[in-house]
């Protein structure tokens, strides 16, 4: 199931890219609860007005004897009129699926049902974003995990290619 929804992530993110219709970007950061770092891409999908936008993406968080894979789709407001040195912040909220996996030092190798869950988490979202050029915008963004089986909080940096 987690590869199926790699693979489809992929695919929409090289189709897009390659169409040039949305921008995409890549992203990586470290998590609490567990403790891991991650890496990921993401795409800005929909501009639903000026100021808000959804923004899928995907994680892969790897530590502490877990590995998770997140699919998420966030939704932004950015405040337009704020303009703090080039930076322009944001804030949101998230509604992901989580595909947990633990190490047989975590489950004992006692059952395979006890190595993976899926679970739905949802996040808040607060960041900064700043526009380097016209093909690339940099930017750094804290997640707060509001529900179970969220990372208590991530902390990111990110690259958005246009």
């Amino acid at each position: 199931m987690k590869r199926l929804c790699i693979i489809v992530f992929l695919i929409i993110v090289a189709t897009t890219a390659t169409a040039g219709t949305n921008p995409f970007g890549v992203r990586g950061g470290w998590a609490t609860s567990p403790d891991q770092f991650f890496v990921g891409g993401q795409l800005l999908a929909k501009d639903l007005s000026p100021e808000m936008n959804i923004v899928p993406n995907v994680e892969f968080g790897f530590g502490d004897n877990i590995s998770i894979y997140s699919f998420n789709a966030a939704l932004h407001y950015a405040f337009l009129s704020s303009n703090m040195n080039g930076f322009q912040p944001y804030v949101g909220g998230e509604l992901g699926f989580n595909v947990i996996n633990y190490d047989d030092e975590i489950s004992g190798g006692v059952s395979s049902s006890l190595k993976s869950q899926n679970k739905m988490v949802i996040n808040g979202v607060a960041g900064m974003k700043k526009r380097m050029d016209d093909k690339k915008e940099m930017f750094f963004e804290l997640k707060l995990g509001l529900s179970d089986y969220a990372n208590d909080l991530k902390i990111l940096a990110g690259l958005n290619f246009f």
